[in-house]
């Protein structure tokens, strides 16, 4: 049993109750900045309150470090930092060995943990060679591997490609069948799902109209890419056009290739064969995790930074109002949650004034209110006759935002054309 009848200053200012027994699943739905992710950090210990949150009646802040953890389960919503080891079956190790697993039994049950999430093949993967998605795989394998009575997850189904959202279902189905409880922040409800709302949906802004495009500005040729001599090519043969005033969509499943794609037109990475040609303008790259992104200790500092670069003129607080993150103007970078970091790099990526603006999954860690403004903001980005690359799972987002889609399966295009004709990503 798990309770929770607590506020958090700063972070949750209304009071919120609620209970969850065993064998129970329930989502925490709100939109960005309401507090979803707050409310987990309390849960799994590492946030302070006021009023109290309990787990099998012993109060989280009472608790010791090691008996919380092996209740316990969290995956973050930037899963990456929560990792320690170079190898990921010795990831998954890290808290059976922790939390006194017996020693020889402590590979078999990373392995199994990594087989349950469908991620036994990636088991002597270097962590730093997964692709986004594969790597919340690696993270939920870890929380769960110790049989945790409480899961905790937040929005991490929003790196997932469909099919493995829907594979992630039935994980946590079967989880919950066996016993444990769920947690899940999410954007918005699931039929048959047991809620906790935080804070309601705004209304959606006007839609803006997709623009016409241009005469192609940059140019992939015949591009191969592989990580490693003794490694597979994760790009064989690629080649796009991209013109100034579109919006194009790369889509694709974990692990294909979109995000080296996305570096390799940025300039960020050599391919082993092929070229890019026509970067004689400035290119923006921000990438999922948009920290190393921030030069900036607040979003007006770092906003303030992108337009003394580009010499354009302008207010930090107009720019965040576009992407609608205004609000945490004056917070701490740290502070903030990933959606909202997302907008902030956003608004620092259009005061840059790009020609090529290249993003990878904009719209992971947003609700429909802000999914739009984003979208809104990129349409009249490429209305100014800039070229917007967006790598994204979020169909509905390309469909609302790209004139273009490319689809990517094994290392190779295998479609290209209109967004709402894409069925299987």
């Amino acid at each position: 049993m798990i309770s929770f009848d607590a506020r958090i200053p700063g972070r949750l200012q209304d009071w919120l109750t609620f209970k969850l027994g065993e064998g129970e699943a329930l989502d925490l739905i709100g939109p960005t900045g309401s507090g979803k992710t707050s409310v987990l950090h309390a849960m799994a210990g590492l946030l302070g309150y006021e009023g109290s949150v309990r787990i099998d009646g012993l109060e989280i802040v009472d608790a010791d470090r090691r008996s919380l953890a092996a209740k316990i389960g969290f995956v973050t919503d930037e899963p990456e930092r929560q990792f320690v080891a170079y190898i990921v079956a010795d990831e998954v190790a890290f808290t059976l060995e922790n939390l006194g697993a017996e020693p020889d039994e402590i590979r078999a049950m990373a392995l199994k943990a990594l087989r349950d999430v469908g991620a036994e093949h990636l088991a002597w993967r270097p962590v730093g060679t997964l692709s986004s998605g594969e790597k919340v795989r690696v993270a939920i394998a870890s929380a769960m591997a110790h049989g945790p009575d409480v899961l905790l997850l937040d929005n991490v189904a929003a790196r997932l490609d469909p099919p493995t959202k829907r594979e992630l279902e039935g994980l946590l189905e079967e989880v919950v069948r066996r016993g444990s409880s769920v947690i899940e922040a999410r954007y918005e409800r699931r039929e048959g799902r047991d809620f906790v709302e935080l804070a309601p949906n705004p209304p959606l802004p006007p839609e803006v109209e997709k623009p016409g495009g241009g005469p192609q500005i940059l140019e992939v040729r015949e591009i191969w890419f592989s990580y490693g001599r003794k490694m597979k090519h994760v790009l064989r043969g690629v080649s796009l056009g991209l013109g100034g005033g579109e919006v194009v969509a790369v889509m694709g499943r974990n692990g294909v290739g979109k995000t080296t794609l996305a570096k390799i037109m940025a300039g960020l990475l050599k391919p082993s064969s092929g070229e890019v040609k026509g970067r004689g303008c400035p290119v923006v790259y921000v990438p999922e995790n948009p920290d190393p992104f921030f030069a900036g200790v607040t979003p007006e500092e770092d906003v303030a930074l992108s337009l003394k670069i580009s010499r354009t003129g302008g207010s930090p607080q107009k720019i965040l109002e576009l992407v609608g993150a205004s609000w945490a103007i004056s917070r701490p970078m740290y502070s903030l949650s990933i959606g909202t970091k997302k907008l902030v790099a956003m608004a620092s990526a259009l005061a840059l004034n790009p020609c090529i603006l290249i993003l990878d999954e904009p719209a992971v860690g947003l609700d429909a209110y802000h999914k739009r403004l984003v979208a809104n903001a990129l349409k009249r980005a490429a209305g100014r006759g800039v070229a917007v690359i967006a790598v994204t799972h979020d169909v509905g987002f390309a469909v609302e935002t790209a004139s273009r889609a490319l689809v990517l399966s094994d290392g190779r295009i295998v479609f290209e054309g209109r967004p709402d004709e894409v069925r299987v990503v």
